[in-house]
């Protein structure tokens, strides 16, 4: 029998769960994955390590975490993806030592984003990666866009959905759109904060599984039992302003519409039931009982209970499904975007990995669902839009008035390349379909700059100069004086296709001394406006037979 007192008894437990302490880190990746963390650190979630991760520095400023990361400094310089989410993972493949050193140690990492953009969907698989070759549990929450957002952004979320599920364990899905149902009336803006909440709720319902003590305790190797190799995972939340209604909060989880599908015969799921001091023992496992219905028999479920004193008499269950096998993915709020050839998100059933499944989307005919935003939701995007293409526009302005005819002006045309990249994205992403021709001949004519085959006459730099103004003009409406200059850029492009001399500015000159073929250009282009073409390399090769 030992001789130590119960202090020096406890004083050696504290030793070792200090030495064997699971240490869980959460990465929020993107803007979307920024917002969630900063979210976290604003209700304390406590003994994690919260990381932001982002291409775009001004974001990552403003953001709230214990570490930051700017990935892709010599891809993006730190202006963001664009919505291009090669970029996102470029960046983050050239940050990878950097990931690796933060992400050592882990037990278990989260890695949070919204799905569709550049920086989270191109970065979060390979973070994962990292993560899950470090032995981490690795789990991913992220969100699916909602269907207003265009059918850009839904392939990109498919891809990065397909990429995610293969690096970490678990991804758990919240579509956006199934929020809706929750809160039909609310404004699109306040929605994507909702959202937000939604994956504070799922991380720190987990985290808190582990770290907090509670009627019911759970350990990291009991959420590890559900979640290692879990595949695809959905959630719901329950939550009633009584105890006496106990049932009901259950019954709320299951039938929650963000958990959009069938559960009967799921084979695990987690619960996590959380409520005031009235909450008893008896009270979680009469809720542990009406989930446990819904199940298969054999189905491995671990669940805990904690007390938080400021619920007062309220009652939450939130339940996690994993390793989901359903026919249908995306359905209620998407069904219109659907029948308009938009993603159709489908679970095969055969096996990937273990227990893992694929998502697969079905999209016949993109351009009718950039037709279908609503008048609502389009101000808001537009908005959206405004805002992110000022702060490559100014960008460009400065580029632009750095120019000199006998300088090197290889850093100013970059600047205004990569700001052209950048509104290109943005502007298809929000169906700117102007602007997106324009954005991508500047790119080109920046390239032949670049390579040495523009010269920088003065009459280019007058040309260069009058860009920031005619786009904004564009996104207030007005697009004459851009498509003016889009045809000036077609000319110069043509010059240089044609002749491949240097001397490019020459050619431009003459186009501009001669204005009855720019003219003809111009009418011609007008007979031909409603062709459609694949690319704007193509409209140039068009050009180039009628100039």
């Amino acid at each position: 029998m030992s001789n130590k007192t119960n202090a020096e008894i406890d004083k050696e437990l504290e030793e070792v769960l200090g030495s064997h302490k699971t240490k869980i880190r959460i990465v929020g990746t993107g803007g979307g994955g920024n917002n969630t963390v900063t979210r976290l650190l604003e209700v304390s979630v406590s003994e994690v390590d919260v990381i932001a991760v982002n291409t775009d520095a001004q974001d990552l400023l403003y953001a709230k975490a214990d570490h930051k990361i700017l990935i892709g400094r010599n891809i993006t310089n730190g202006l963001g993806a664009g919505s291009d989410p090669q970029k996102g993972e470029d960046s983050a493949k050239e940050t990878i030592e950097e990931l690796e050193e933060i992400l050592s140690g882990s037990d278990m990492v989260f890695i949070t984003c919204g799905l569709g953009g550049g920086t989270g969907t191109g970065s979060a698989p390979v973070i994962a990666d990292i993560a899950k070759k470090s032995g981490a549990l690795t789990i991913a929450v992220v969100t699916l866009p909602f269907s207003d957002e265009g059918i850009v952004r839904w392939e990109n979320a498919r891809k990065g959905l397909e990429q995610l599920q293969n690096s970490v364990d678990t991804v758990i899905v919240v579509q956006n759109d199934l929020l809706l149902d929750l809160v039909p009336d609310m404004p699109l803006n306040a929605a994507f904060r909702f959202a937000d909440e939604i994956l504070v709720n799922a991380v720190r319902g987990i985290t808190e599984l582990v770290t907090e003590r509670g009627l019911v305790n759970l350990d990291f190797a009991d959420v590890k039992t559900i979640m290692q190799n879990g595949g695809l995972a959905m959630i719901g939340l329950g939550e009633t302003e009584s105890q006496d209604d106990i049932e009901e909060a259950a019954q709320k989880a299951l039938q929650n519409p963000l958990l959009d599908i069938d559960i009967t015969g799921a084979k695990s799921a987690l619960i996590h039931i959380t409520g005031g001091q009235e909450l008893s023992l008896k009270s979680a496992k009469t809720i542990m009982k009406t989930v446990a219905e819904r199940l298969d028999p054999s189905a491995k479920i671990i669940w805990g209970t904690r007390i938080d004193e400021s619920m007062g008499h309220s009652l939450r269950v939130m339940l996690i499904v994993t390793c989901l096998k359903s026919e249908k993915y995306v359905t209620s709020k998407t069904d219109r975007f659907r029948t308009e050839s938009t993603p159709n998100f489908e679970i095969s059933d055969e096996p990937h990995g273990q227990d893992e499944t694929t998502a697969v989307e079905v999209i016949e005919d993109s351009k009718q669902a950039s037709l279908l935003n609503s008048s609502k939701s389009q101000k808001v995007f537009s908005e959206i839009f405004m805002e992110e293409a000022e702060t490559d526009i100014s960008v460009m302005a400065e580029a632009i008035g750095n120019l000199d005819a006998k300088s090197d002006n290889k850093k100013y045309l970059q600047d205004i390349s990569n700001s052209a990249s950048s509104i290109y994205s943005s502007s298809e992403l929000f169906d700117y379909n102007k602007i997106s021709e324009f954005a991508e001949l500047l790119g080109e004519l920046t390239k032949d700059g670049l390579n040495g085959k523009l010269i920088l006459s003065e009459e280019v730099l007058e040309l260069f100069q009058q860009m920031p103004p005619a786009l904004r003009n564009a996104i207030d409406g007005n697009e004459q004086d851009l498509e003016a200059i889009k045809l000036k850029i077609l000319t110069l492009l043509d010059s240089v296709t044609q002749s491949g001399d240097t001397d490019s500015a020459q050619d431009f000159d003459s186009a501009e001394e001669e204005p009855e073929i720019l003219n003809e250009s111009e009418a011609r282009a007008d007979e031909i406006e409603d062709l459609e073409y694949s690319n704007v390399r193509e409209a140039v090769k068009y050009f180039d037979k009628l100039l």
